[in-house]
């Protein structure tokens, strides 16, 4: 019997030089065998959500049909069908705690779900046409803790990586779902410094629409999560968002699934490049 966790990916940041400080990959570990329990209690969870905070009269049909998206929750934006245009700060506020508050379900902590992230600091030396350069580093390093999370504590298990984005431009050339292919194959078909041969990975990797999903919209959740996290931390906004002010509690509801591979303690899950003490900050925040 082939035992299977499934690994759900997203990006925050862009990977060119300029713009965000940050450009990171966040993994979200589910079992196989919890996956149908998890997908159906989120469901719920989004359904709640669309009851008592959406319009349900504005959109009467959409039940947990909706796309749980980080940035949208936070910020307005000029889509007419945004189902979060009209919701007060206190409404918002209350789709992220039920969010995060997922998380603290016994269901989650029995599920050993688990949730690895690589977060890259830009270097402003960093060439313009270097984009590839931090999603390089970050792919190859998430697919490293993956591999060494599975060989230590689930040897019979492999993973399957699942991306947001769109199946079809995997072939399209100057894409970022062709760029995140050709990455995974050669990492998969080479292996790295670290990990000469990946036997817990398959070697296909597929890509899925975060409006298709409700793992990736959690994956979307926790990446976004961090990057407010590090962006408040490190630059302290004169204007704090509702993120930033509710940070401390939205953190610490997740901060126990951030587990590393045994011979790598210090990471515990995290893996920062170009700012170390950002990961002793973190533990002891």
């Amino acid at each position: 019997m082939i035992l299977i966790f499934f690994a759900y990916i997203d990006e925050s940041g862009n990977s060119v030089a300029t713009g965000t400080s940050y450009f990171m990959l966040t993994t979200l570990l589910v079992q196989d065998k919890y996956w149908k329990e998890i997908n159906s209690s989120f469901k719920k969870v989004k359904m709640k959500i669309w009851k008592d905070v959406l319009k349900k009269k504005k959109f009467p049909k959409v039940k947990d049909k909706f796309d749980l998206h980080l940035s949208d929750i936070l910020t307005r934006r000029n889509k007419q069908d945004s189902f979060y245009n009209d919701l007060s700060v206190e409404e918002r506020i209350e789709i992220l705690n039920r969010i995060y508050s997922f998380f603290t379900t016994d269901l989650i902590r029995n599920s050993q779900m688990k949730i690895i992230s690589v977060i890259y600091l830009k270097n402003p030396k960093d060439s313009l046409d270097s984009s590839l350069r931090p999603r390089k580093i970050c792919l190859e390093n998430l697919m490293e803790r993956i591999e060494q999370e599975i060989k230590y504590n689930f040897p019979e298990h492999y993973a399957i990586l699942r991306f947001d984005g769109k199946e079809e431009m995997k072939d399209k050339k100057n894409s970022d779902v062709y760029d995140y292919y050709d990455i995974y194959k050669r990492t998969i078909n080479f292996g790295t410094n670290y990990v000469k041969e990946f036997k817990h990975i398959t070697e296909d990797l597929s890509f899925v629409q975060s409006k298709h999903n409700n793992f990736i919209q959690l994956a979307d959740c926790i990446c976004g999560l961090l990057y407010h996290y590090l962006t408040y931390f490190i630059t302290i906004p004169k204007n704090p968002s509702i993120m930033d002010e509710n940070i401390d509690d939205f953190i610490q509801k997740i901060k126990y699934l951030f587990r590393g591979y045994p011979d790598n303690i210090k990471g515990r899950g995290i893996k920062v490049f170009n700012e170390d003490y950002l990961l002793d900050e973190f533990w002891n925040f």
